[in-house]
């Protein structure tokens, strides 16, 4: 099977200074098609920052998220959206992360 998506040495850091909380520290993966793969901890462990960043819905710290051979680390807003739908194959119902239908009611 091919790699689909990978991570490589993804951190997320919280706070500054003396407040600082790393959730996430030095995490690689990745995910091949077809496969299907769960994370799994203790309870504060990270697995939902990492779900987040890992969905665009959350920006990492540092590190590498790579969709299909193409670097996705920094995609924001729509680039982000386009960059799912397109790979969905879903264009004509193209959904934004807060569950609005794009261009139906409330959408920018």
């Amino acid at each position: 099977m091919a790699e689909i998506y990978t991570a490589e040495h993804i951190t997320k850091t919280f706070g500054h200074g003396k407040h600082e909380v790393q959730a996430v520290k030095d995490v690689s993966f990745s995910l091949e098609e077809g496969q299907v793969t769960t994370i799994v901890g203790e309870s504060g462990s990270g697995k939902s920052t990492i779900a987040r960043m890992v969905l665009g819905l959350m920006p990492i710290t540092s590190g590498k998220l790579t969709f299909q051979g193409k670097d996705v680390t920094n995609l924001k807003g729509r680039a982000l959206r386009l960059q799912s739908v397109l790979h969905r194959g879903q264009a004509s119902r193209a959904f934004h992360v807060d569950g609005r239908q794009e261009g139906g009611p409330g959408a920018p």
